[in-house]
């Protein structure tokens, strides 16, 4: 049976960033990608990156809106890893409790880690320390290492 890979994404720098890894990761294992994005209602598409959506009125406008997402994704993937074998899931519902059902055959979990929404992640905690301690499988937090190194560099005095 071939190992696979499953990668959370939400249109966000960090999610593409753990999908390069992803497929890197694939490539050294002869693994598939299982690329999944996980929406729920209301859920604010500005901050994925769909831009402004105005009033959504109803489910099917949100899937449609994430299925938008989930293709931009999926056009992004350069052809660096033409061998990998990549598939798509669309689900909705709490984004952690949907990526670890996801994983649970998997032999890796990635995502990426965004650490610039504190307020949000206080009240409902970030999604990716939610799977890190609640999946089961192994799972990978890829840092956006660009943006914390602004985050330091704008805390440091006199930048």
């Amino acid at each position: 049976m071939a190992e696979l890979i499953v990668v959370g994404v939400d249109g966000s720098q960090p999610s593409r960033l753990a999908l390069r890894w992803a497929l890197a990761e694939a490539a050294l294992r002869s693994a598939t990608v299982r690329v999944v994005h996980v929406w729920r209602s209301p859920y604010d598409y500005e901050l994925a990156g769909a831009g402004d959506l105005g009033p959504i009125a109803d489910d099917t406008a949100l899937a449609s809106a994430a299925r938008r997402v989930l293709d931009d994704v999926l056009a992004d993937i350069d052809e660096d890893h033409p061998t990998v074998a990549v598939e798509s899931v669309l689900r909705e519902g709490d984004p952690a409790e949907q990526l670890c059902v996801e994983a649970r055959d998997a032999q890796l979990l990635v995502v990426g880690a965004h650490g610039h929404r504190p307020f949000a992640d206080a009240l409902i905690g970030s999604v990716s320390a939610r799977v890190a301690h609640h999946c089961t499988g192994a799972v990978v937090i890829v840092p956006d290492l660009g943006a914390a190194r602004h985050r330091q560099r704008s805390h440091v005095p006199g930048h």
